[in-house]
């Protein structure tokens, strides 16, 4: 038995093993955030690869623990550079940089080729074996324990929540039923923040909201440092510190966004529920129209409460017939882990053609960071407004969160995964612009003065990386309000985004809503542990 297992570990396997490695790591960061299939086929491929290239270098070098220490080479620098290239090198040349690793890689390769010892390197095989096993260990269990501890989507609606809508005949906007816009610009930072930590000064989009007749919040703040959990208790009007359903973290909070509690009032109220899907929220079974955006136009998602795992995508072709696809509803706004693995290998230069080959369907949804999405979004509004029905639309907008996709004139450009101060603020400039674009848009075409939320789910250290560790700044939104004339709110001094709602329906419809106590809220871990969290309200908290 001992002979047999010193036998294994004299097997160079550590090579299949540190190519898989960085797949598994990544994995593990980003459980619940990308398509998970693709990761099997990451894998595959790396695993394919590997054995090809093991067998015909082992053709020349004639020693195959000397090949695999050659290729292990090789397969760090591959699975290193584009990661390093974003920590160290970014914005310089791309091409550059990966030239100069492809060259550092050769060279170290033919030092061991030419002076390693086939004989040392037997000797530290297993070694090397034991410990790439250990490293994998981590990933892995993380990956399993995530996995095996929470199931899918089990659950109708109905036994998640107290609250559902009543199946009431639609209103038509008036003003006492005005239209409600919950427009959420990601990780959008104050007017403060942006003067004080990037000297950038952003009056005149606050000034072009004043004019339009908007009350914009002095020193707003969020409740959560991240998308989820902040837009889970806005909507739902309470905080999230743990999960009581046998749902899988992140699906939970994402259904408590999809089918919130103000959207079940609302309806109850006659209104007309729309989600404009932004690639990162998943659409709703209680939404009355879920609308995503896709190369062939808007198309509209149905989604089953009984059976909510699955979704019906609805296209409308050329306008003559509609055919249904049945798409998987988790999947729906998961991001691509091939794309996001390319980034930090060796082939990000050649990642544009790469996607190419990924690409989905033309009648499939566009990519959660995609310009294109954004820019469908903005021009849909209109046509929500024109709408006679009185209606509650939530569109979530990945804007100014990076990557960066737009030039200051609205060119689209290749993402920018860590934009420079410049390239931030130029983009900035360009969505502030389509931000209005959008309100005009949605103040021309309504017959009666509807109420529009401008409020990020965050702030934001994007343009300025100095400012990373600074753990309060995520707590830092812009926020503005547009009310009909016959109503008012009066926001407190220390103001958290936790009471948007109860003093907008407190307001408008004359509700009693509770003002929640203003708590802030970290979350250690981010996406990986969502209920790891720590009071920070005493450390932040904007008296």
């Amino acid at each position: 038995m001992r002979k047999s297992l010193s036998r294994i570990l004299q097997q160079p396997f550590y090579l299949w093993m540190l190519g898989i490695y960085p797949i598994l790591h990544m994995y593990s960061l980003n459980l619940g955030l990308v398509i998970d299939h693709e990761v099997v086929t990451s894998i595959m491929v790396m695993l394919a690869a590997t054995a090809i290239a093991f067998a015909l270098t082992n053709v020349l070098v004639r020693s195959r623990h000397k090949t695999a220490a050659i290729l292990s080479v090789a397969s760090t620098c591959f699975s290193l550079s584009g990661h390093i290239y974003t920590e160290v090198f970014l914005p310089k040349s791309l091409f550059v940089w990966t030239l100069m690793v492809a060259i550092a890689a050769l060279l170290i390769t033919a030092v061991i080729y030419k002076m390693g010892s086939g004989m040392l390197l037997f000797h530290v095989t297993p070694v090397a074996n034991l410990v790439i096993l250990a490293l994998l260990a981590s990933p892995t269990l993380a990956i399993f324990s995530n996995l095996s501890s929470a199931s899918s989507f089990v659950q109708p609606v109905s036994t998640i929540y107290d609250i559902n809508p009543f199946d009431k005949p639609k209103v038509k906007d008036s003003s006492i039923r005005p239209d409600i816009y919950y427009i959420i610009p990601d990780a959008y930072p104050s007017d403060a923040w942006l003067q004080k930590a990037m000297n950038y000064d952003n009056s005149e989009f606050t000034r072009a909201l004043k004019e339009r007749g908007f009350i914009v919040a002095d020193r707003p703040q969020s409740n959560y440092g991240n998308t989820l959990h902040s837009l889970a208790s806005i909507l739902n009007m309470r905080y999230y510190d743990n999960n009581p359903t046998q749902l899988q973290d992140l699906d939970y909070l994402r259904l408590s966004i999809a089918d919130n509690e103000v959207a079940a009032h609302l309806q109850q109220l006659g209104y007309t529920y729309i989600q404009l899907l932004s690639g990162f929220l998943i659409p709703s079974s209680i939404a009355d129209i879920n609308r995503d955006f896709t190369p062939n136009g808007p198309v509209e998602i149905e989604v089953d409460q009984s059976d909510i795992t699955t979704a019906v995508l609805k296209i409308n072709a050329a306008q003559t017939e509609v055919t249904e696809l049945l798409i998987d509803r988790r999947s729906s706004f998961k991001q691509s882990f091939m794309s996001l693995y390319l980034d930090t290998t060796l082939l990000r230069v050649l990642k544009s053609q790469v996607d190419k080959l990924f690409q989905r369907d033309e009648f499939m949804p566009y990519h959660v960071n995609a310009a294109e999405r954004f820019l469908a979004s903005i021009d849909n509004v209109g046509s929500i407004a024109a709408m006679p029905k009185a209606t509650f639309t939530i569109i979530h907008l990945i804007k100014p969160h990076a990557p960066t996709v737009f030039t200051r004139d609205g060119e689209i450009i290749r993402r920018i995964l860590e934009p420079s101060p410049e390239e931030w603020l130029g983009e900035l400039e360009f969505v502030n612009s389509k931000f209005l674009e959008m309100i005009d848009a949605i103040l021309t075409n309504s017959e009666n003065q509807p109420v529009i939320i401008f409020q990020a789910d965050h702030g934001s250290t994007y343009g300025n990386p100095r400012t990373k560790d600074d753990r309060g700044i995520h707590f830092d939104v812009y926020a503005a309000y547009y009310l009909p004339d016959a109503y008012s709110i009066a926001l407190p001094k220390a103001y958290t985004l936790v009471n948007t709602f109860p003093l907008i329906l407190n307001a408008v419809f004359e509700m009693d809503y509770e003002l929640r106590p203003d708590r802030l809220i970290e979350i250690l871990r981010g996406y990986d542990s969502p209920f790891a969290q720590s009071d920070v309200t005493e450390t932040f908290l904007r008296q």
